[in-house]
């Protein structure tokens, strides 16, 4: 198997790993969505607000958006403004691509999912509460799947890089 070859395997593994655990993770809206309705319903309807609602929506709902972070960058989906890039071609788009991946994403992102690697720990060690809301549930889930998300996400820009870097060789086609 070639150097290409093994490349393209793992692009594939990231990317499909994102994919389903996007698909499998978007489910959590429903919950968030029957959580609301449930305590409007027991707030408005019947005078009665819960005290767990909140604290179970912001918990789901982040779920539901750090495990689709790493399939919306592989689908194209952030924010980007456009104006001069589509001007320019592939193999331009390519180049600026992973300049901008190894200067930009690689260095933040790394940065900040190793010194978040730190408080994820900790907060273990303490089995830290949330201060906010009304029960004050267990943070350490909560920041353990934002760590997973984003380091999905750093997996998903490492995919998008060798995509770019396979499109300068000739070996597949650049995702730019």
């Amino acid at each position: 198997m070639g150097e290409g070859a093994k490349i393209n395997r793992i692009i594939s593994f990231i990317d499909r790993l994102n994919e389903i655990l996007a698909k499998i993770f978007c489910w959590c809206i429903i919950i968030v969505v029957l959580t609301l309705c449930y305590e409007v319903f027991m707030r408005y309807m019947l005078n009665k607000p819960t005290m767990w609602s909140f604290d179970v929506t912001y918990m789901l709902n982040s779920l539901f958006v750090v495990m689709g972070i790493g399939y919306t960058l592989q689908k194209k989906g952030h924010v980007s403004v456009d104006i001069f890039f589509e001007r320019f071609s592939h193999r331009a788009r390519a180049i600026i691509n992973i300049i901008l991946y190894l200067a930009l994403f690689f260095f933040a992102w790394v940065l900040i999912t190793r010194t978040m690697f730190d408080h994820v720990v900790k907060s273990w060690e303490q089995h830290e509460l949330a201060l906010i809301g009304t029960l004050m549930p267990p943070i350490y889930p909560f920041k353990t799947w934002v760590f997973l998300g984003l380091v999905l996400f750093i997996l998903q820009g490492l995919s998008e890089f060798l995509k770019n870097i396979q499109g300068l060789r000739g070996k597949g086609v650049s995702n730019s």
